[in-house]
């Protein structure tokens, strides 16, 4: 079980039982079973695996991801070889028109203010995402958890003013900040 938690300081371990504070501004920690960090970015660079030893200060967001898991392992049960038949056919290109139409759907549902249907349609899209993850995963290209991973960098990355020193002012400021570091990348 994978999440994704966020203090203003954290004490970590390295493998010499060396304690260090980090402050998580710019961090992302992959944690599993909430004890140990699996990685830790920030600007890009990875640090050694630490233990988590005891939060300092802050509040913990930690996101449980049991629902994620468990819906990456139907994706997987139903591309086993006792799974389903139409689900093994399946490839990224052959999914294409499928996600395409859940997309519409969504818009269509958020256009009429339909949170039923926005729930509905938004889990099919999610469905869609795990689903191209473990096909990428079978093929030694990425899994769900890099999908994830990057797609938190690339928050973190993009919000300098909540995760960093960056300051602005307004929705304006944050549009032009967000398009300045996009085509920087």
């Amino acid at each position: 079980m994978y999440g994704i938690i966020s203090l203003q300081k954290i004490v970590l371990e390295d493998r010499e039982n060396t304690e260090k504070v980090l402050s998580s501004v710019g961090f992302l920690c992959l944690v599993r079973d909430s004890a140990e960090v699996r990685g830790i970015r920030k600007k890009g660079r990875n640090a050694a695996p630490y233990r988590l030893v005891r939060i300092v200060s802050g509040k913990e967001h930690f996101f449980k991801m049991k629902e994620m898991d468990e819906l990456v392992e139907i994706m997987r049960r139903l591309r086993s070889p006792d799974g389903c038949p139409w689900d093994r056919e399946q490839t990224h290109r052959s999914l294409m028109k499928n996600m395409m139409e859940e997309a519409g759907e969504f818009l269509d549902a958020a256009d009429e203010d339909n949170s039923d249907g926005m729930l509905e349609e938004l889990g099919d899209l999610l469905m869609h995402i795990a689903l191209h993850s473990v096909i990428a995963e079978e093929e030694g290209r990425f899994t769900f958890q890099d999908v994830a991973r990057l797609s938190g960098e690339k928050m973190i990355r993009r919000h300098p003013h909540v995760f960093g020193s960056e300051k602005v002012h307004n929705a304006s400021d944050v549009q032009q900040l967000w398009d300045r570091i996009k085509s920087g990348e």
